[in-house]
């Protein structure tokens, strides 16, 4: 491969859901980074490698994602008057998940008695600069 296939580690940590306390609510809808051109939709040049900590089952609100939302133009929740097409990503620990920087997610409302450890990654191409996510 030449320099079209090469990434760079763009950042990396662990996130931690807490178990469920009064009041919480699943994280907003979001994504972690734009489009870079408005013109037309382009492949993408960041994404997000998730390794789960722990089994993930819908109690522990695993990350949810909306389908097809990180296509140019369908970043909107509905699609003709309906919801999205959402779903929680339930896995096993250490499996990988892997998605668009694009794609519209959120972490959902962690019921169970545990924490909700993920360790995430994400790789970009080597000319790409996050000047939106600050860790």
């Amino acid at each position: 491969g030449g320099d079209d296939d090469e990434v760079h580690l763009l950042y990396a940590g662990v996130m931690w859901a807490r178990k469920k306390e009064n009041g919480a609510t699943p994280q907003k809808w979001h994504s972690d980074g734009g489009h870079l051109f408005e013109h037309a939709h382009q492949p993408p040049h960041c994404i997000n490698v998730f390794f789960p900590l722990i089994d993930l089952t819908a109690k522990h609100g695993p990350t949810e994602v909306q389908t097809g939302s990180h296509v140019l133009g369908r970043f909107s929740s509905s699609v003709e008057g309906q919801q999205r097409a959402s779903f929680g990503l339930e896995c096993k620990a250490g499996d990988a998940i892997l998605f668009d920087y694009r794609l519209k997610h959120r972490g959902g409302l962690n019921v169970s008695s545990e924490d909700r450890p993920v360790l995430y990654l994400a790789y970009a191409k080597p000319w790409f600069r996050d000047t939106r996510n600050t860790r």
